[in-house]
């Protein structure tokens, strides 16, 4: 992993990662290509994860071309699969050598905390006055 001036971090794949993890998970089981990124690279627990933001994301003209070939052999449109890339997959720059992943600052936002402080908890089970509502 690299990393770059202004918040960017670049990774370097296997030619076996970008095979075994398309932009989608496939009904072979594989995994996804973005959950991949997060858990196995980024070291990230994809159950925390709100959002994946696929603007602030860049992957390198080879693996767009991996990904086109594998949504034909198993049999998506190429014009279905270039709609699916515009509207919710990274972009691909020409400049970008081979096999790279570049994450833009802000490439995915955290879902906010899950679990209150006890004290917090106990504090909103107290039952407050209706103050005529009618809740």
């Amino acid at each position: 992993m690299q990393n770059n001036d202004g918040g960017k971090v670049r990774i370097t794949l296997s030619t076996e990662d970008i095979l075994n993890h398309p932009i989608a998970a496939a009904e072979d089981g594989r995994s996804s290509f973005y959950r991949f990124i997060a858990e196995d690279i980024m070291k990230k627990d994809w159950d925390d994860i709100e959002i994946v933001d696929c603007r602030k994301i860049n992957v390198s003209p080879d693996i767009q071309k991996a990904w086109y070939e594998r949504a034909a052999e198993v049999g998506i449109n190429r014009g279905d699969f270039s709609v699916f890339l515009t509207m919710q997959g990274p972009k691909a720059p020409e400049d970008l050598p081979p096999r790279t992943v570049e994450l833009q600052e802000g490439w995915c936002s955290m879902k906010p905390l899950a679990k209150e402080a006890p004290e917090q908890s106990e504090t909103k089970k107290t039952k407050q006055p209706d103050h005529g509502h009618g809740r």
